[in-house]
C-alpha cells in the first residue's frame, strides 16, 4: 500500500472516531483469475453525511467461508477496527457470502449480533426479475430474499424518510426496527427511543422549516447535524 492510501485510510479511520460501521464487499477475479475482496465501510461522518470509503483489497487464499472471514478479521484490526462495532452487512450473491447456515454474514454476527445483512440491491433486484420471469418457487425465491428480518429494517428506515413531509412517518415500525439491535436499545433506551420519536417528528415536520424539502435520509442526517438536533434526539439519530 502507497504512503498517499495509507494516509487516506488513516483519515477514513479517524473520521468514524470508533463509531458504528457497516461492512460492504464483494468478491471477484483479477485478470489472473485470481479470488480478489475488495472491503468498504460504510458510516456516518461527524457532519452527518452518509461515507462509503473503500479501505482494502485483499486475495482470498481459496473460495471457503473462513477464507473472507479472516481476512475481514485481518484487515479490521489493521486499522483499528472492531466488529462489534459492525452495524451492517451487504455482500455480493455468492453461496458462500450469502448461506444462512454458513455464509460470511452468519459468522460475522457470531461476533456481532447487531450486525444485520442486507443482500446487495443489484443482485437483489436481478433476482426478483429472474423469479417474476419464471413460472415456479417464485414466492420461495421473494421470501429467501425479503426475510422478515429484512423487511423490519427496510420498513423502518422508510418511515424515518423525510420525503414529502415525514410522509411514510410510523413510530410502531420504527420500534420494530430499533428492536433488531437490542445491544443498542435496552429496555430504557427503547423507552427513551419512543417519547424522543414523539417529540422529534413535531419538532421536524411541524415546527422547523429548515427540515422542509429534504430529499432523503442523507440530507436529513446533515441537516440535524447542522441544527444539533442529533443531541437533542440522539437515540433517533442512532
Amino acid at each position: 500500500m502507497t504512503a498517499c492510501k495509507i494516509e487516506t485510510v488513516k483519515a477514513i479511520i479517524k473520521n468514524i472516531n470508533n463509531d458504528y460501521f457497516a461492512l460492504l464487499v464483494d468478491e471477484s477475479r483479477d485478470v489472473s483469475r485470481k479470488e480478489q475482496m475488495a472491503i468498504c465501510l460504510i458510516y456516518v461522518d461527524k457532519r452527518g453525511f452518509v461515507m462509503e470509503a473503500f479501505i482494502g483489497l485483499v486475495h482470498s487464499k481459496d473460495t471457503s467461508v473462513l477464507s473472507p472471514k479472516e481476512a475481514i478479521v485481518d484487515v479490521l484490526p489493521h486499522h483499528s477496527l472492531t466488529l462489534s462495532n459492525v452495524r451492517g452487512q451487504c455482500y455480493d450473491g455468492e453461496s458462500n457470502m450469502q448461506g444462512d447456515l454458513s455464509g460470511l454474514k452468519t459468522l460475522i454476527r457470531q461476533e456481532s449480533r447487531p450486525a444485520h445483512s442486507v443482500h446487495c440491491f443489484a443482485h437483489q433486484l436481478q433476482l426478483t426479475l429472474d423469479a417474476v420471469s419464471k413460472k415456479y418457487v417464485q414466492l420461495q425465491e421473494l421470501n429467501d430474499h425479503f426475510n422478515e428480518v429484512t423487511s423490519d429494517f427496510l420498513n423502518g428506515v422508510s418511515c424515518l424518510n423525510p420525503i414529502d413531509s415525514f410522509s411514510s412517518f410510523d413510530i410502531d415500525k420504527i420500534m420494530r426496527m430499533a428492536e433488531l439491535y437490542p445491544d443498542d436499545f435496552d429496555r430504557s433506551n427503547m423507552r427513551a427511543l419512543e417519547n424522543q420519536l414523539v417529540n422529534y417528528i413535531i419538532d421536524v415536520r411541524d415546527n422547523d422549516e429548515r427540515f422542509s424539502n429534504l430529499g432523503g435520509l442523507g440530507e436529513l442526517s446533515r441537516k440535524l447535524v447542522e441544527t444539533k438536533k442529533h443531541l437533542n434526539y440522539s437515540l433517533v439519530f442512532l
